[in-house]
């Protein structure tokens, strides 16, 4: 009998608001040609020499070559993927709250991305849209309590 186990995968991020409440976003081209960009929190996989704040803080700036400050934990999600073109995973991906060093964006750095923007807290919740993770964040951003969410499978929750 063949067992195919699981990888287990870390992906992490951050919830970067401005003095004005708006959140940064990245805009991402689509994984394989003809699949259309999506909005996303700036999120990486964790390498395995890092932790998941100093991922979080490559994630920012990797993205939107924004310098950041992790503080507390925003949630996290965790999910069971078993595609084709990933693999088979057990996902745990983190965000934590940041603080920005800066305010200048640049996406130009980053071939995935096609844009960075500060959006609206009302307006990011719905661009991330209504799976898992935009539920996450739109529940955190209303309550700013962490929270730790469990993806029921067949839910789309992956940014990374």
């Amino acid at each position: 009998m063949t067992v195919n186990p699981y990888e287990r995968r870390l992906g992490c991020g951050a919830i970067v608001q401005n003095q004005s409440g708006e959140v940064l976003l990245v805009r991402r081209r689509g994984a394989t040609p003809g699949e259309p960009s999506s909005w996303a929190l700036p999120v990486v996989e964790a390498e395995a020499w890092e932790t998941s704040r100093q991922a979080a803080v490559r994630a920012v700036h990797k993205r939107a070559a924004l310098v950041v400050d992790p503080e507390e934990l925003a949630f996290a999600l965790e999910w069971r993927e078993d595609g084709p073109a990933r693999g088979r995973a057990v996902w745990m991906l983190i965000f934590y709250r940041a603080s920005a060093r800066g305010a200048v964006i640049d996406h130009r750095r980053d071939p995935e991305v096609l844009e960075v923007r500060w959006i609206p807290p009302e307006g990011a919740k719905m661009l991330v849209g209504t799976g898992a993770l935009g539920a996450a964040l739109a529940e955190w951003l209303a309550s700013g309590m962490a929270a730790s969410y469990e993806v029921p499978p067949g839910e789309e929750a992956r940014p990374v």
